[in-house]
């Protein structure tokens, strides 16, 4: 049985080719068409990858998009935005910097991202 990831640019589908190619991990590839059936409709690509890799491939993904859990460790030194000291806090005292890290707001608007969400698949 196959398993169906959503939703990847042309772009982030050549970049994370050569990782599944690299780590073993067989995927085909499905592309949909999204907008107008005209010249200036945009192709993205749902990623079908046999059910006993699934895993792995969502490992190999989240990796690529950088798809961590939000740090619960205060920084300790300059903040690298102003340059106030800063003792273990979670955000800089003066500029409000924040160091909890976790996934962007573009990374948490993603397909991928919103069907870990959706199917609680994330790891944190």
């Amino acid at each position: 049985m196959m398993r169906k990831i959503p939703l990847f640019s042309v772009d982030e589908i050549q970049e994370l080719i050569p990782k599944f190619a690299d780590s073993g991990i067989s995927i085909e590839i499905e592309a949909v068409s999204m907008g107008p059936t005209s010249q200036i409709a945009t192709s993205l690509y749902y990623i079908l990858v046999p059910e006993e890799d699934f895993v792995d491939c969502l490992i190999s993904i989240m990796t690529h998009f950088a798809i961590e859990p939000v740090s619960n460790e205060g920084h300790h030194g300059e903040c690298p935005a102003c340059f106030a000291e800063v003792n273990g806090a979670l955000e800089c005292p003066d500029c409000g910097l924040s160091f909890a890290g976790g996934p962007s707001e573009s990374t948490r608007a993603h397909p991928f991202y919103q069907f870990l969400e959706t199917n609680n698949l994330l790891p944190f």
